[in-house]
């Protein structure tokens, strides 16, 4: 089969990955000499694709936890907060796998806990002097993912809420939160200190179109000031770029025209065109292609192009077509990152 034209296109799938973010990762629960004191502490749910944040949700029945260990949500459909108790039975410290479902996906995250033993009294010496408390200080939320464009700037302007504790033995402690230096375009927007009945609360503001100093990510020192005890503990933050958008592919060349003097044949040329564009993403394909054919710089359709061949449709340079015909539809699924389709006049 003798071949008259031919030009070919490229689609692309840009399909993002992606990432889930627990708000925090690891509680120390307070306890006795041998035992948790009940309680909860929260953390919240977020994934992101593409720099974008997207859908996540929990069936908190999936959760496997240890025994003594509860887990519930607020049902929230996008950003799930989950509140994680353990009982006064619970002894050591363990890990809470959660499923979270994020599209068709599912990705395991992994909640570790810990349990603050109390001090046993120390034994009583000639004036009988009492064993002395620990003191503990942690943050709720140790890490954020920040969403910035795919060149590193800031998508729009952000808060984040840093909450922190100290306790004192198995008793909830003033605390307070010094800052340390932050990176640019970030800055403390409140700062309020922690109560013997509630947690303190940091908040950073993160301007948009921040650059945040160039980096990809950084951490944050905070230090933690509770019962005369000071202690530097560690935020994390980390950019979470969109992707960039793929290059289109090349148009194929046009034929020559004859040479001047006695009239040549008129050159057949062929072009593929794309109703949807060229880069698409997360499989979200739609498009139909569609074969062009010239005779002299003119198109030609109907009974004037069913003379001169047939158009057949081949995909990433295979020998047998794959459909005939003028127009090709391509859908969802069929393209795997990326696939490129030529179209051929054949006779």
């Amino acid at each position: 089969m003798a071949q008259r034209a031919a030009d070919q296109i490229t689609l692309t799938d840009l399909t993002d990955g992606v990432a889930v973010m627990l708000s925090s990762e690891s509680y120390a629960f307070p306890g006795t000499v041998t035992n948790a004191i009940a309680g909860s502490t929260t953390t919240k749910i977020q994934a992101v694709q593409g720099g974008a944040y997207v859908a996540a949700s929990v069936a908190v029945g999936d959760v496997t936890k240890p025994t003594g260990v509860t887990v519930t949500s607020d049902g929230h459909a996008t950003a799930p907060t989950l509140t994680i108790a353990v009982a006064a039975s619970v002894t050591t410290g363990g890990e809470v796998v959660i499923p979270v479902t994020v599209g068709g996906l599912t990705i395991e995250k992994r909640f570790s806990f810990s349990i603050a033993f109390k001090g046993t009294t120390g034994q009583k010496g000639d004036t009988g002097d009492a064993g002395t408390d620990a003191t503990i200080v942690g943050l709720k939320n140790e890490s954020h993912a920040i969403v910035t464009s795919s060149s590193g700037a800031v998508s729009g302007a952000t808060t984040i809420q840093v909450d922190f504790f100290g306790y004192v033995g198995a008793n909830r402690a003033p605390v307070t939160a010094a800052v340390g230096t932050l990176p640019s375009g970030m800055t403390v927007g409140t700062n309020t200190a922690g109560t013997t009945s509630a947690d303190g609360v940091l908040t950073l503001q993160v301007a948009n179109g921040a650059t945040l100093g160039g980096n990809n990510s950084g951490t944050v020192a905070i230090t933690l000031t509770c019962g005369g005890t000071a202690r530097v503990v560690l935020f994390s933050w980390a950019k979470a770029r969109q992707g960039a958008t793929g290059s289109k592919g090349d148009t194929g060349d046009k034929g020559d025209t004859g040479d001047t003097g006695a009239d040549g044949a008129a050159a057949i040329t062929l072009e593929v065109s794309s109703s949807g564009g060229l880069v698409f993403k997360n499989t979200a394909i739609a498009t139909t292609l569609t074969a062009h054919v010239y005779v002299g710089g003119t198109e030609v359709t109907g009974a004037a192009l069913a003379a001169l061949g047939t158009i057949n449709w081949y995909v990433d340079g295979g020998s047998t077509p794959i459909d005939t015909g003028s127009t090709l539809t391509i859908s969802a699924g069929e393209v795997d990152d990326r696939a490129t389709f030529e179209a051929r006049l054949e006779n």
